[in-house]
Order: structure tokens, then sequence, then C-alpha cells
């Protein structure tokens, strides 16, 4: 016997953002503005009176799923959730919704994700982890550990942006330091930089007191992020002296403040392409969930999770084509279920053109697959892109059919 609810799903209140949703998967809501969910589908068993009853809205963080925010209404009543700026990014919350007190009740959610330009609000140089802004009145020596803190929108949830440090020489400004694999924690950039003695013999014709500020890359687009004048030197100015603190240097470190266009063009005879293997890795051990055309859970078990057909691309594209979003949806489901697991997505071509070409175009088509599954919540910090061209093929000879290549 099952009683409860089965779906919940988006009443049409509110904008969504549908090229980041999911059917009956996830739903990515625009900032500061409510968007109404309720019970589209009940239990088989679930009677009239028992449909009528509260009902638990639990507003959670995906994964541990910890309570965010916890609220009753009726059983008729729509439920209502909007997001700030500032925690809206590739992050995912869960919305799940139950009949509290109901034997043999089902719950039902929606992965959430919030969506809106990607800005730097605002960003100080600090001496302890997201301290008050001393930039205009410290000046710093080279081998003190200095904290960076960035306030964003439309970033939270990045593992993987690139911050390059830049020191002003009054014109377009020298690179001295790039730091890779910055987090983006409830929107906020909390940065440890304990290795600023390296940056000291970088600099030539040093001055008794150096300026230095930062670009913030999204690795995804490639391009700096603005702030709301549309401006990309942010964090002016750190002031650091001509002195060296003895000190022995680390990797900069992540922490969290505790706190209440046209494709290019690619050659003719490219032939289509289609994923030969996804592999996902378990504690460094490599795991198949997608080989040969099926996909195949194995990380917990034996079992298969889901049979689907191959990718195949047009002639000379590297755009999804219609009848593989459905795959790409099973796919993106799968890793968000799975957010911890790192992903290889690989693809190959047929025999035709040339080595060189087709390794190319392979790579271009996977990373296709990957700008998708970013784009849908995956973590872009756990999933790569892998061209294998003609290393792996399927059928080999020039005369070939569309159906095999």
């Amino acid at each position: 016997m099952e009683k409860g609810i089965k779906r919940i799903k988006w009443t049409g209140e509110g904008q969504v953002v549908s090229n980041y949703s999911i059917p009956n998967v996830k739903v990515t809501i625009k900032a500061d503005q409510f968007v109404y969910f309720q019970v589209s589908e009940w239990a088989d068993d679930t009677t009239k009176a028992e449909k009528e009853k509260n009902i638990f809205w639990n507003f959670q963080s995906y994964k541990p799923r910890k309570s965010i925010l916890e609220t009753i209404r009726l059983g008729n009543q729509k439920y209502g959730i909007k997001l700030p700026k500032k925690l809206c990014g590739p992050y995912s919350y869960y919305l799940e919704a139950s009949i509290p007190n109901l034997k043999y009740s089902k719950k039902a959610g929606l992965a959430l994700g919030g969506w809106c330009e990607s800005k730097i609000i605002k960003s100080k140089w600090c001496n302890v982890i997201d301290g008050p802004d001393i930039s205009n009145s410290n000046v710093f020596s080279y081998g003190e550990t200095i904290h960076l803190n960035v306030d964003t929108e439309g970033l939270n949830g990045h593992k993987n942006l690139i911050i390059d440090i830049y020191r002003n020489n009054g014109k377009e400004g020298e690179l001295i330091k790039v730091y890779t694999s910055v987090d983006v924690n409830d929107g906020e950039i909390n940065l440890a930089i304990s290795d600023t003695f390296t940056w000291f013999g970088k600099i030539k014709e040093i001055k008794d007191v150096e300026q230095f500020y930062i670009k913030v890359k999204n690795p995804i687009t490639k391009r700096y992020i603005p702030n709301s004048n549309d401006e990309i030197i942010h964090g002016r100015f750190l002031k650091i002296k001509k002195k060296i603190e003895p000190s022995i240097p680390k990797p900069p470190t992540n922490v969290t403040a505790f706190k209440i266009g046209e494709p290019e063009k690619y050659m003719k005879n490219g032939g289509h392409c289609n994923f030969k293997k996804i592999i996902l890795y378990e504690d460094n051990e490599p795991v198949t969930i997608f080989d040969e055309g099926k996909f195949n859970q194995q990380v917990s078990g034996k079992d298969r999770f889901i049979t689907v057909k191959q990718i195949h691309y047009d002639f000379d594209k590297f755009n999804i084509r219609q009848d593989a979003k459905n795959t790409i949806d099973d796919i993106t489901k799968f890793l968000l279920e799975s957010p911890y697991l790192p992903v290889e997505i690989g693809s190959h071509t047929d025999c035709r053109g040339t080595d060189e070409y087709n390794d190319k175009l392979s790579h271009k088509r996977a990373q296709t697959i990957v700008d998708s599954l970013v784009k849908s919540g995956v973590d872009v910090g756990r999933i790569s892109a892998k061209g294998y061209g003609k290393t792996r093929l399927l059928h080999f000879g020039e005369n070939i059919s569309d159906e095999q290549s």
C-alpha cells in the first residue's frame, strides 16, 4: 500500500529558466521572485480525506540533505520559494513535500536551483577570514597570509573559478599569479593566500610599496566576471611593502567563514560521433556506467540503471540533436543524484577524415555534452571532456552508413 505524494510540479507562477531545468528532475528559477509549487500526482491508495491534510514542505541542501526552511500548507495550497541572487548559481537545493504522520506515506521532491547574471558585488582584503577590509589602513609584507573575500551573484556552488592577481603598473596591469579551483560557498569567495612570498621574485624593479588587484574568470565562458558597472578589475588595491616575512609558502586554500556565439566551422567528412563509454571514479576506482549504448549503474551493485541509445551528431555539426536530449537528461539526473563522483565524458568518431580533424571534432562534441550537463547543475569541477577521435572505432572501412557512423 502506497499513500502520500508521488510528484510535485511548478504551478506556472513565477519565472523559471527552461534551458537549465529538467522536467520532473530540476527546476531553475530566476532570482528575487517567488516561484510556486504544488502536488501534481498522488500515490494510488491516497484517499480524498488524506489529500486534504496538511502538507509538510521542506527546503533542503541537496547532499547531504539538511533542512533549511520548513513550512506547513494545506493540501490544496501552493508553496512559494524565492532565492536571492547571492545564492544563485550551479549549486542545487532540494524541495520536498510529504504528509506528516501518514502511514506508508511517500515523499516527492525536485532539485531546485537559482539563476541570475554572474557578477562580482564587492571584494576586500583582510588579515583574518572574512574580517574587516584593511586595504586602505594596512600595508602587508610578502610572506604574510592574506585573506581575500569576494561577494558574488549567480556563482554559488562553483568549484573552479580562476583568480588572476595583477600588479598595478599604471598601464594594462602585469599578471603576477593565477589561482585555480576557487570555491564559491553561500555566494562568497574566501581565499587564504599564504604564498605571497613567491610574488616577490616575479616583480621587476620592485617599488617600496606595490599595489595589486584581481580579476575573476569563469572557466566555462573563459571570460572575466564584471561588477554592476561592467568593470572586470576588483579588489583595488592590495598594498604590499618591500619587506619579506619569513614563512613557508603554502598553496592557497578555500575557507568558509562561519556566519549566522557561432560554433567553429570544421572540415568536411567529419562523419557522426557517438559516445562509446562514460566512466565514473569512486575511491579512485573506475566504474563504467555507459558502455556501447548501455547505461549501467554499477556504483552500488550490479543492477542495471537504464538502457539508452547511442548519441549521434549530424554531419559537420557538434550541436546536440533533439533525439539525444532524453539521453542527456538521464545522465544529468544520475549525476545530480551522485554529486561527489568525478566524471569523464569520452567521445569518438568514425574512420572518415584525418586523425587531427577527428581528434579535434570528437573533443568538441564531448565538450558540448559537458557544457550541457554543467548548465543543468552538474559541478564543472568534477566533469571533463575527452575526444578519442578514430582511436576506438566501432566499424572499419570508408564505406559505412550514417547508422553505423
